[in-house]
């Protein structure tokens, strides 16, 4: 297992550990993180990781959904105008926060008042590649 990994898994598991110790939100029935965008990618990957920690340390099911598309504005969207009641969480890359609002004329929600952020769960560097011949 790389070390990237381990730190993320490590990362993950004593924030949820701080939370639970804090007689944080236990959920009654099932959550579902939302995934914006297509299964197999880095936040999917990431969200089943999250959701298997979460399912063993709350005793509940914990379900992925991916709901993919508009650079993921419908998965915002949907979370967005869930009942706020904790069981429908949204993991997301920046840019549903960040950069969509200036690349689409109209967004779906207001990222700033429709949805509040929990926790930063990973940081993924960003790499440009290109031939030498360029």
């Amino acid at each position: 297992m790389s070390f990237f990994l381990r730190s993320l898994i490590a990362a993950v598991v004593f924030s949820f550990s701080a939370v639970h110790s804090a007689g944080a939100f236990t959920p009654n029935k099932p959550v579902r993180l939302i995934v914006p965008f297509p299964a197999g990618g880095a936040v999917d990957f990431t969200a089943r990781l999250i959701a298997q920690r979460l399912a063993e340390e709350w005793g509940q099911n914990v379900i992925v959904e991916n709901q993919a598309g508009a650079n993921g504005n419908i998965g915002a969207e949907y979370v967005a105008r869930s009942k706020p009641d904790g069981t429908v969480l949204l993991v997301s890359s920046p840019g549903v926060f960040t950069t969509n609002r200036f690349i689409y004329r109209s967004m779906p929600y207001d990222p700033d008042n429709d949805l509040a952020p929990v926790s930063l769960v990973i940081v993924s560097p960003n790499v440009l590649v290109v031939g030498p011949q360029l």
